[in-house]
C-alpha cells in the first residue's frame, strides 16, 4: 500500500511508481521482487535477465526466461549488467513483452 511519503507535491504518486508497482504485481520474479523498475522517465532496471540479445541506441532486447523484453527509445546505453540485472539508461519511449512458447 502506498504511504503518503511516495506522493509528489500534488498529492499523486508519480507515474513511475505506479508503472513499476503494477508491473511488479503482474510479472513478479522468482524471488518476489518485479520484473523491472521504472527508476525515472530515463531509467529501468530490469532483474531476472539472462543475456543481451541486442543492443542498439534505438533498441536493447533481453533475454528473460522464454521471453524477451525490449526496451525501445532513443540514445540508448547498458549503464550496468551484473548478477542479470541489467540498467537501461536514455530516452524510453516503449517496453514490450515479446515471444514466450505456448504449452
Amino acid at each position: 500500500m502506498r504511504g503518503k511519503e511516495n506522493r509528489n507535491k500534488q498529492g499523486r504518486v508519480p507515474f513511475s511508481e505506479r508503472v513499476s508497482e503494477w508491473v511488479g504485481r503482474a510479472a513478479g520474479g522468482q524471488d518476489g521482487r518485479g520484473m523491472l523498475e521504472m527508476r525515472s522517465r530515463g531509467e529501468v532496471m530490469i532483474h531476472d535477465c539472462r543475456r543481451i540479445l541486442l543492443y542498439t541506441p534505438e533498441k536493447i532486447c533481453l533475454l528473460r526466461g522464454r521471453e524477451t523484453l525490449a526496451v525501445c527509445g532513443e540514445g540508448l546505453y547498458c549503464l550496468s549488467y551484473f548478477g542479470g540485472t541489467v540498467l537501461v539508461r536514455g530516452k524510453i519511449r516503449a517496453l514490450f513483452l515479446e515471444g514466450g512458447e505456448e504449452a
